[in-house]
């Protein structure tokens, strides 16, 4: 719901589908998954890691063009109310186009239709209205339905002859879909022009409509000096409206990163010393503190960090803040080993992840398993085997050599730290309450005074480290 009632548009209904039918249509994906084939520009609901490799590749494509000094014009659509507005006749003839069985498909137009709705506002009720676009919240079924109600748009403007923008190696890229999200790209704003009018065409026919306030554009234009630069005003729009240009001081968010006129920029973590700061005054438990920052905090930095830009500085003081605050929570000195800190906790350690050593491996797998399924995407191949991609990817192996993922911290504490600890697991009754949990009363009831103290101190240290 919108913020003023007052406005038809700001109201929209809920659907609360069967529990039986969405498990149904959870079986049902993989049949309809296999009759249809989707564009290969459409990386969202899919499975390959879309989100990266459309980051990765409008990074790519924005800094070939910039370093060769070429021109260059895109634009960020966004769809308004995107999976609420798409009409039931164009799945239809989408789910046509595409070769679906006559009976799954009208098994599905069955389940989209003789949906009403109704407006209750005091003791006053509407009448029923029919739903005859939009598909259901919490469907299995409706992000595959919302992608094949796009998929005809990609094909036409993946078949415009001459528009598109190239990479060094030549392929073309024209478009770029993440869902509801669209970015358009050409060689200059006339370039683009021609697409955009594609897309309004095809929307306007179908009853959907595009969000102006929320599109970017950007225009690279070359100087008669060959230094090129943004354009203060694109020229482009969309319904009559100018959209928004896109400058190093006025950014473009898309799917999670922002973008200036060279590419993605860096991370800005500023705020993450201010959560530490709130987490660290809550009135909690040193335990419950290191709860929320191992499952809440630092997962929140995985979409930041995770980004091609994110240089090793800022993940080192990411970890720095860390293991101030971790050492705060939990009262231990200043000079406490950091091992003690990163390590996991079957080696003692009270598993905290470390950034530095994560973010790089993560990074670096998610970008192997891109280059495993691009064997038919010509846009993604090209922006892989860029001099960017092959020289972030080389300094994140370089950084993996240096930092193995078996965590290097177990080497630092393993001897005075955890000698003790070792010779008494070896132990038969230590080694069997180990593994398994204590039950209420019986922590801690060892044979003698060391096998109890010892069996007391780690269940102590693994009950601070969850």
């Amino acid at each position: 719901m919108g913020k003023d009632r007052r406005l038809a548009t700001s109201w929209r209904p809920i659907t609360i589908g069967s529990a039986v039918q969405r498990l149904f249509h959870r079986v049902l994906i993989p049949k309809l998954d296999a009759a249809v084939s989707l564009n290969l520009n459409q990386r969202g609901f899919v499975p390959v890691d879309g989100c990266l490799a459309n980051v990765i590749t409008l990074d790519t494509l924005m800094g070939e063009r910039t370093t060769s000094r070429r021109g260059l014009a895109l634009v960020s659509k966004d769809i308004r109310k995107a999976f609420d507005s798409v009409s039931h006749e164009s799945i239809r003839r989408a789910m046509d186009r595409s070769g679906v069985p006559n009976h799954l498909s009208d098994y599905i137009m069955a389940s989209l239709g003789g949906s009403v709705t109704s407006f209750r506002v005091g003791h006053e009720t509407s009448p029923c209205i029919e739903i005859r676009r939009g598909v259901k919240q919490r469907d299995p079924l409706s992000p595959l339905l919302f992608n094949l109600g796009v998929d005809e748009l990609l094909d036409t403007l993946d078949s415009s002859e001459g528009s598109g923008c190239r990479f060094c190696n030549g392929t073309r890229c024209r478009v770029l879909a993440f869902g509801g999200d669209l970015v358009l790209t050409g060689e200059n704003a006339e370039d683009v022009k021609g697409l955009l009018r594609t897309t309004e065409a095809f929307f306007h026919r179908r009853g959907m409509t595009l969000h102006p306030e929320k599109c970017r554009a950007l225009v690279l234009v070359r100087s008669s000096s060959g230094a090129v630069y943004p354009a203060p005003k694109s020229g482009l729009s969309i319904e009559g409206k100018a959209i928004p240009s896109v400058t190093d001081i006025n950014p473009m968010q898309y799917l999670g990163f922002t973008f200036d006129t060279h590419g993605v920029m860096k991370p800005n973590l500023t705020n993450y010393s201010a959560w530490l700061q709130r987490l660290a005054v809550l009135p909690l438990k040193p335990q419950q503190k290191m709860t929320l920052l191992k499952i809440y905090l630092l997962p929140r930095l995985f979409q930041f960090l995770m980004s091609p830009r994110a240089p090793a500085a800022t993940l080192k003081n990411v970890d720095k803040a860390t293991r101030h605050y971790v050492k705060r929570f939990l009262h231990l000195h200043l000079h406490t080993s950091d091992a003690l800190i990163h390590a996991p906790l079957r080696d003692g350690g009270l598993g905290v992840m470390e950034m530095a050593v994560s973010i790089p491996a993560i990074l670096l797998r998610r970008i192997e398993n891109l280059a495993s399924h691009s064997s038919d995407d010509a846009v993604l191949r090209a922006a892989l085997s860029s001099a960017r991609v092959i020289s972030l990817t080389t300094k994140l192996e370089e950084h993996s050599q240096k930092f193995p993922a078996d965590f290097h911290h177990r080497e630092i504490i393993r001897g005075a730290f955890s000698v003790g600890l070792e010779t008494q697991s070896r132990t038969p009754r230590l080694a069997s309450e180990l593994r398994n949990a204590p039950r209420d009363g019986q922590a801690g009831t060892g044979s003698g005074p060391s096998t109890c103290g010892c069996s007391v101190t780690i269940l102590q240290a693994n009950e601070l480290g969850r």
